[in-house]
């Protein structure tokens, strides 16, 4: 696909096989033996998980090769559905949220319908299975944006259909749901705007809200079941689904009226953004027990019994209850969140599930790792001290195997490490980690690992505010300037600065490579060490040189100055 062709456009081209299967990246053989060759045997496995509301949810996952095939499809549909979409996802305007990454999560879904008087959910029953073979196999056709030949058509469709219909564990249904979806929400955002109602829809999870004092009958009716009152879809709401193939599952068909708990998409939406209290009390707890006990449980629901869990786990229901929560403390002009430290320069307590967060991540670095980590000032310090490690490897056994498994792990910096734990990269990162870690001492009762934490820094003059900070968690009357090989000041954290050639002379990492190196020319552009990730007209900065000049040659670099620096680490583990 020449470059100036949009994913959309090469797909309305391709006539062939031959041409799909270069556009997914595979050989047309290949493509064509697992279609028709392979598939003649057992292409699926089909089994059964249990849902989260009760029940069991029936799988069928594809094959290794078919999967493969599938995710080079829906990575194409993907680019295809970017090329639709060019303009910036408005979460306040969209009807359907959260299939494709970049199009919305159910936070932005549950937004929508926050302070209304009334909330009213369905569920579309058998989601994926309503849409078969002749939906998809026509929708490529007919859809005016695509057009495709029928026998690319005809091959999507057998691509992404198993029996008939999606398949529950296909990594194209996602994609091909959001498609088809469209139809859906087009029909269904008319009705409700028709009514006065907002409307949005999460895969098969579809909401109408409104404020109006009688919630419209054309969309939902009260029911009367002997003494208990119940709420069933309306005409309008019911011709439009049927008219499009759609159904609702009865069980989960629920109206919300605003003086009890109002949901949608898992999320209550009465006031303001929140998870619900029972998950919140069930994370604290668990964070609880990992940090005094060293070990995390939950309750089985089927015989009351305690069920270990990981710190992944742990770490995943923290970071949704976090991502949900921290939307009342976005700026909104920046759409950042706002860090913890501000909290601590307003001279205000952070809420408790900042903290929370921020220790279990904590914990996770001094009192989980399970292999040492080396945290460097950001990540082209990484990209620096990977490829020396990989070119001296034979005489660093301890920090990388003969075959090349690195037995240290490099610290990644995130939005979240920012957030929380002050990491944002440079040197003023680290000295925020710092003061981080010296509030939050005493915090668990559970003893480190054996395994370090290396904090490396820059041994410069911009390193002055980090030796301060150290001086004053040692307590030390002596001098702390980076002279000393490595400073402990927890008892598994240790604070690593780069050593100096010359003891007068200042040093960054950079300047451990040859002079060589650092005087590679991109593009006629001269490297600045001091430039952290941009590109001028005349030079280019330290992201451009870590990816374009070191990674490409390590092997021909001489890693020689380097050697003192990885033997300080060396002597640490």
């Amino acid at each position: 696909m020449p470059a100036s062709q949009s994913s959309l456009s090469a797909l309305k081209s391709a006539t062939s096989l031959s041409d799909f299967a270069h556009l997914i990246g595979v050989k047309p053989q290949w493509l064509s033996y697992v279609m028709y060759v392979s598939s003649t045997g057992k292409s699926y496995s089909v089994f059964e998980r249990p849902k989260k509301s009760g029940g069991m949810r029936t799988i069928s996952a594809p094959n290794g090769q078919l999967k493969n095939i599938q995710k080079r499809t829906a990575v194409l549909l993907a680019k295809c559905h970017a090329d639709l979409r060019r303009e910036k996802f408005d979460p306040s305007r969209a009807l359907q949220h959260g299939i494709v990454k970049s199009r919305g999560s159910i936070n932005t879904n549950a937004l929508k319908h926050i302070g209304k008087k009334f909330v009213f959910n369905i569920d579309l029953k058998n989601f994926y299975g309503s849409i078969n073979f002749g939906r998809v196999r026509g929708f490529f056709i007919s859809d005016s944006r695509f057009r495709l030949r029928p026998e690319i058509a005809t091959l999507i469709a057998q691509i992404c259909c198993y029996e008939n219909s999606l398949p529950q564990g296909a990594p194209t249904s996602p994609i091909i749901s959001e498609f088809l979806g469209n139809i859906i929400d087009s029909r269904l955002n008319r009705l409700a705007r028709k009514h006065k109602c907002t409307y949005s829809r999460y895969a098969d999870d579809i909401t109408f809200s409104t404020n109006v004092r009688v919630f419209p009958r054309a969309i939902a009716k009260r029911k009367l079941l002997s003494l208990k009152r119940t709420w069933a879809i309306g005409r309008a709401l019911r011709r439009e689904l049927k008219l499009i193939k759609f159904a609702v599952n009865p069980a989960k068909t629920r109206m919300q009226c605003k003086r009890a708990r109002q949901m949608a998409t898992g999320l209550i939406v009465n006031e303001k953004l929140n998870v619900p209290c029972e998950y919140r009390k069930r994370t604290r707890a668990m964070c609880h027990s990992l940090f005094t006990t060293g070990e995390a449980y939950t309750i089985s629901s089927t015989d009351g019994v305690k069920v270990p869990l990981s710190l992944p786990q742990v770490r995943g229901r923290m970071s949704f209850e976090f991502s949900v929560r921290s939307v009342e403390y976005v700026d909104s002009s920046k759409g950042n969140i706002r860090p913890f430290r501000d909290f601590k320069k307003a001279k205000e307590k952070a809420p408790e599930f900042y903290r929370r967060y921020r220790n279990l991540l904590l914990f996770e670095m001094l009192h989980a790792n399970e292999m040492p980590t080396i945290l460097c000032e950001g990540k082209t310090d990484n990209v620096y001290l990977k490829c020396a490690l990989q070119k001296l490897a034979p005489q660093y056994p301890k920090m990388i195997s003969s075959s090349g498994e690195r037995k240290v792990r490099f610290f990644n910096y995130s939005t979240t490490t920012d957030v929380l734990l002050g990491l944002s990269g440079g040197i003023g990162g680290l000295k925020n980690f710092l003061e981080t870690l010296r509030d939050a001492q005493n915090t668990f009762e559970v003893a480190p690992t054996e395994h370090p934490l290396i904090i490396l820094v820059d041994n410069d003059a911009a390193a002055k505010s980090v030796w301060s900070v150290v001086k004053s968690i040692l307590n030390s009357h002596s001098a702390v300037d980076g002279s000393a090989p490595h400073y402990k000041i927890f008892s598994n954290t240790f604070v690593v600065p780069i050593p100096k050639v010359n003891p007068a002379t200042p040093i960054i990492i950079e300047e451990l490579f040859p002079l060589s190196v650092l005087n590679t020319k991109l593009n006629g552009k001269v490297f600045n060490p001091h430039n952290p990730g941009g590109v001028s007209s005349k030079e280019y900065g330290k992201w451009a040189f870590a990816k374009n000049v070191v990674v490409p040659s390590y092997k021909s670099i001489d890693f020689l100055n380097f050697k003192p620096l990885l033997d300080n680490i060396d002597a640490l583990l």
